[in-house]
This record gives structure tokens, C-alpha cells and sequence, in this order.
């Protein structure tokens, strides 16, 4: 590799036009890489609608990911040969397959002096569900060699030469599966996947607010993601039945949720799910009170002209906010005041009343107390817009981020440990 650029391959399933925080994570780290002067690649699932062109090459060539499109991995290896790999990964996006968890090693026997960074976006814990892929995962254990094969990660954990991680939540579950994993791991929370409005003045916002039909005495909640499980949606839609019974005047945007029209969806489960939650929605009353904001294009500011018409943000989690979790970097980065659900482990980025406020996961009356009394508090609304933006500089930097992926990439090899199967 020179000091000028490396050759850089991004491997992950998710890319667009595929609508999914994740997809986009992988793109505009791409696009990012490639401005900073890098050659980058991206190997992805083949997809009927080809990537548009950003300044970097797409390989939309891998029909799935197990074992038999293993030459096909091995055969782009060998033609691009990279100075460094990027692996993108979250079990799902992978079909749960086991295949891909033992890159390090086939790295290590046809390029053993390229880096591979994995990136764990979440973990999932599974096993392969054949008995063909689990025969023939115990094969390629036994290639790989020595101790610390786990039964979900593969060599994935203890052979990469660095390990980034999207906050210390992800991490303190990794390290039940590689208890050496902290020396090599890096936290990159994932910044703003978002374009931001290019006007935010007030009469720019009063026309966002029109746009949507907000009355200028109407308190706007801003929900930004996809529409997934977990997301803490029918929490939500519960606590918004109890603050217009309340005699509140309250709508609700449901924004950045990629319901492109044309677009493939992630995961079909996730279209019906969102069509689900829309039903609840009308069963509740709120036809008239709920926004569902067109689907986005890459390059569109509209995200960010429906966050500028928001008064506050809620993003209430079924397993509370982590630091992980892009939508947070989105609304902090925007100013929003935000309404949050409590972590099982407490995260210290997130100071309750400070940058954000917090209640119990899955209790729309706490959810809805907690959006009530950042309504009627004034001087809170202040200290939670200053503590967000507070909080997007510290921990959501694109420039950061980029450079610690570029830091990994070059960094010294891993020594070599008896027992390990590195070399």
C-alpha cells in the first residue's frame, strides 16, 4: 500500500438502492473513503436495479453468501487485490450463514499480508440452521486452526486486525466471544446518515411546517429510521392516543424512513411490519395526527427539511438508546430536543436531562409524561437542543470516523499468537 492511497475493498450485502440504515452506512463510507483519496471498491448482493455510479466501482456480483459462492468471493480477492478489506457485518444481512465469518482465513491463505477491519454493526447471536452448513462449518474450523473458533462469529473476532464497533454495548457483548477483543477494537458510533437542510432559517422552517400542514400552535414530533421491530413504534403511536386525549395539540412526522417508491425493501417482514403499524395507527385515531413523510433519494434534503419543522425528536427503543443507533447522531446533529428509552447498560455518552431524556422502554404512559414535560418546560427544550448538538460533536464525526477506518487499514499486523492461526 502507498502513503498516498490503499486499495480499499468494502464487503457488504446492504447497499443501496436497498433501504436500510445499514445500506447507506456502507455507501457513504464508500463515497467518503473514495474523497479522501482511497481506491474503493464495494462487493454486494446482485441486485436487479444497478447501484448508480459515486465515484467509486460496485461489484453487484454475489448471488448469496455461503459456501458455494466461496470461489466467487475467493476469485474477486485474487483480481482486485486490496491492501485492506472492510467487512460490513450483521448476521442478518448475511442470511445468518456462516460462510462469510471465516474470511480471516480465507485472507490468510490467499493474501496474507491484506488487513481486514470487520465492522459489527449489532450481535446477533445464531447458529447455521442445515446440517449441511453446520458440516461444513466444522470443516473450515478445523482449516482454520487453533483455539477461540466461536460458533457464531467464526475467525471473524479473533483474526481480524481490528474490530470497530458502533458503541460500548456491542462491544461488551463481543467480548463473551473474544475476551482479547478490547486491544483490537475501535468504537465508531455511526455519524448522521443524513443531508442536512442547505436553509435553516426560521422562514425556512415555517415553510417546512406548511408543507406538512403544521399549525404554527401544533407541537411537531419528529420519529426518524425505518420503520423496524424493536424500534418502539406501537409505544409511540400508544403514548401519541394518550397526549391527544389529554387535549393536546400534537402531530407526528414519521421521517427518513427510505419508502421509496421503486426501491427494494431490506427485508420484506419489515414493509408488512411498517404496514402494521400504520393499521394501529388508524385503530387509535390517528389518521389526522400521523405524518408518514415520503421515501428519500441519496442525495435529497427533504429528511432534514421535516426535522427542521419538528419541535422535539422521540425515538423510543424496545432495548433503549445506544450510541449505535444512527438516528440518534441524525436528530443530534439537527438540535433536536430527544425523547429516549432507558438502556440496560448505561451508556455514559447519554446524560439523562442533559442531552437527552429518558424513561422505561415499552410504557407509553411514561413515554408520553416524558414528551409532556419536555412540552411544557421551556428552559428544558434549551438544555436538551444544546446538550444534542453537544453530543453530535463529540461522538458523531464523519471526518473522525473516516479516519480511524484509515488508521485501522494501515495499521501494524497483529502478532502472532500460538494457538491463534494468524500469521
Amino acid at each position: 500500500m502507498t502513503s498516498a492511497g490503499m486499495r480499499i475493498l468494502i464487503v457488504s450485502p446492504a447497499f443501496p438502492p436497498a433501504a436500510s440504515g445499514e445500506a447507506e452506512h456502507c455507501c457513504q463510507f464508500a463515497e467518503r473513503l473514495s474523497s479522501a483519496g482511497h481506491q474503493v471498491t464495494v462487493l454486494t448482493t446482485k441486485q436487479a436495479a444497478p447501484p448508480p455510479a459515486r465515484g467509486f466501482r460496485v461489484l453487484a456480483t454475489m448471488k448469496a453468501w455461503r459456501w458455494r459462492q466461496l470461489p466467487r468471493l475467493a476469485g474477486h480477492l485474487r483480481e482486485l487485490r486490496p491492501d485492506a478489506v472492510l467487512l460490513v457485518y450483521t448476521a442478518w444481512m448475511f442470511g445468518h450463514h456462516p460462510m462469510i465469518t471465516f474470511l480471516p482465513t480465507l485472507l490468510r491463505w490467499l493474501l496474507p499480508d491484506v488487513r481486514l477491519v470487520t465492522m459489527v454493526e449489532v450481535c446477533e447471536h445464531h447458529r447455521p440452521r442445515s446440517a449441511s452448513a453446520r458440516a461444513k462449518r466444522m470443516v473450515f474450523r478445523a482449516l482454520a486452526g487453533g483455539t477461540r473458533v466461536d460458533d457464531t462469529f467464526g475467525t471473524l473476532l479473533r483474526d481480524s486486525h481490528a474490530v470497530v464497533v458502533l458503541g460500548p454495548t456491542v462491544l461488551s457483548r463481543l467480548e463473551a466471544h473474544e475476551p482479547d477483543l478490547r486491544r483490537r477494537a475501535i468504537m465508531i458510533p455511526p455519524p448522521p446518515l443524513l443531508t442536512p437542510p442547505s436553509d435553516v432559517s426560521p422562514r425556512a422552517r415555517q415553510q417546512a411546517r406548511a408543507d406538512l400542514g403544521v399549525r404554527d400552535e401544533t407541537w411537531l414530533i419528529a420519529y426518524f429510521g425505518h420503520v423496524y421491530p424493536g424500534k418502539g413504534v406501537t409505544t409511540l403511536l400508544s403514548a401519541m392516543h394518550i397526549l391527544r386525549r389529554q387535549g393536546r395539540p400534537l402531530r407526528l412526522v414519521m421521517a427518513g424512513g427510505g419508502r421509496i417508491a421503486g426501491a427494494p425493501i431490506a427485508d420484506d417482514h419489515n414493509g408488512r411490519y411498517e404496514s402494521q403499524m400504520k393499521a394501529i395507527a388508524a385503530d387509535l385515531g390517528l389518521d389526522d395526527a400521523v405524518v408518514w413523510a415520503d421515501g428519500y433519494g441519496q442525495d435529497s434534503d427533504r429528511a432534514g427539511r421535516d426535522l427542521l419543522a419538528a419541535d422535539l425528536a422521540v425515538l423510543p427503543f424496545d432495548e433503549g438508546a445506544e450510541l449505535r443507533r444512527s438516528s440518534i447522531a441524525v436528530v443530534a446533529a439537527m438540535g433536536l430536543p430527544l425523547v429516549s428509552t432507558a438502556p440496560g447498560v448505561p451508556e455514559p455518552a447519554f446524560v439523562h436531562g442533559v442531552n437527552l431524556l429518558l424513561c422505561r422502554p415499552a410504557d407509553a404512559a411514561a413515554l408520553a409524561g416524558a414528551i409532556g414535560r419536555v412540552i411544557d418546560d421551556a428552559d428544558l427544550r434549551e438544555r436538551l437542543r444544546g446538550g444534542a448538538l453537544a453530543l453530535a460533536r463529540d461522538w458523531f464525526s464523519w471526518d473522525s470516523a473516516v479516519a480511524k477506518i484509515v488508521e485501522a487499514a494501515r495499521g501494524p499486523q497483529l502478532p502472532t499468537e500460538e494457538g491463534s492461526g494468524a500469521q
